[in-house]
């Protein structure tokens, strides 16, 4: 984490397989009990002016959630880290970091807040079933055309980026698995965002990793989904029998 080398002033350390100075480690008391523990430890590092050095190469491979039920918990566990530390440590923190490199831990954590995008679109939804108030006026073709290029610049970047990957000939095209589980994991990050704001208390947990995870998955481990989906039916139909339509 020490090392003063050309760009590492941008490192940050978020979860990687990683190896800290002790010195570094007593500088910061430690590292920092929190559910986002290594980001946390991280943000002290590096407001304290330590330095890392990011190793391009496989020396360790871990394994990830093979369930639903530890995929969501680890989800809900970062989410929640991040956006705590986002309100209540970040701000701090980021002051005696270089610019770019508080902005890229920012950034970071700024994605969690997904869930509030979904909250806040369900409910703009909701508002115009009901009311026939809408939040913009815009036809359908218009926004394809306006969005069209903001979604070409963004599969454009995610495709350049892809030649920095450890293992590119692996971690490469559309990795379509990849977005259906952000998007299966945004009703997650929505009340991940509501704990946060409403300090819920939430421990930690190991995620349960690999094949040996062989528990039996209830249906109720969609129940958020299943109620956001179900309102949203209910508004649609509602919406349709009070006239309120629109391509």
């Amino acid at each position: 984490m020490t090392e003063r080398l050309w760009g590492v002033i941008l490192g940050l350390l978020i979860g990687a397989n990683h190896t800290i100075r002790v010195a570094a480690l007593r500088d910061v008391g430690w590292y920092f009990a929190h559910l986002a523990e290594d980001m946390a430890t991280g943000m002290r590092l590096h407001a304290a002016g330590w330095k890392g050095a990011y190793h391009p190469e496989v020396l360790a491979v871990g394994e990830g959630p093979s369930k639903w039920q530890a995929y969501f918990t680890q989800q809900y566990r970062w989410a929640s880290g991040s956006l705590d530390l986002l309100f209540n440590h970040t701000p701090k923190l980021i002051r005696t970091m270089p610019w770019q490199q508080a902005l890229r831990y920012v950034w970071i954590q700024l994605f969690y807040l997904n869930g509030l995008t979904l909250a806040v679109g369900a409910g703009l939804l909701m508002l115009f079933f009901f009311t026939g108030v809408a939040p913009a006026e815009v036809e359908l073709i218009d926004l394809f055309i306006f969005y069209l290029p903001l979604l070409m610049y963004r599969q454009g970047l995610m495709m350049w980026l892809q030649r920095f990957n450890v293992r590119p000939y692996i971690e490469r095209g559309m990795l379509w698995a990849g977005r259906f589980l952000t998007i299966a994991a945004l009703p997650v990050y929505m009340m991940a965002f509501f704990g946060a704001v409403l300090r819920k208390k939430v421990e930690f947990k190991v995620t349960p990793k690999g094949e040996g995870n062989a528990s039996h998955e209830s249906l109720m481990l969609f129940k958020h989904h299943l109620a956001i989906g179900g309102v949203l039916l209910v508004g649609a139909y509602s919406g349709l029998l009070l006239g309120h339509v629109s391509w």
